[in-house]
């Protein structure tokens, strides 16, 4: 027996992160006017796991997208907010 995990077709363990993270980012803004380093973070984490399920053939890429859009609105929510 092999000890490798097959991670062909799984979905994107960061994908689903960096949408977890966008939807507290857009939270945060709305009810602590606060998310922007954690939208800076999912917004790196998306972004990555866009990458990696490229190149192992994971499942997950609308969802990596979704998060990306969500933090880069926590980012600029945030700026809109303070400026």
């Amino acid at each position: 027996m092999s000890n490798q995990v097959n991670h062909v077709n799984s979905i994107n363990k960061k994908a689903i992160g960096s949408f977890m993270i966008g939807m507290i980012a857009i939270f945060g803004l709305i009810f602590i006017k606060e998310g922007t380093i954690l939208s800076l973070v999912g917004l790196l984490i998306g972004v990555i796991s866009l990458k990696e399920g490229k190149q192992l053939n994971q499942r997950g890429a609308i969802l990596a997208l979704v998060g990306i859009t969500f933090n880069v609105i926590g980012c600029i929510g945030f700026i809109w907010l303070f400026i």
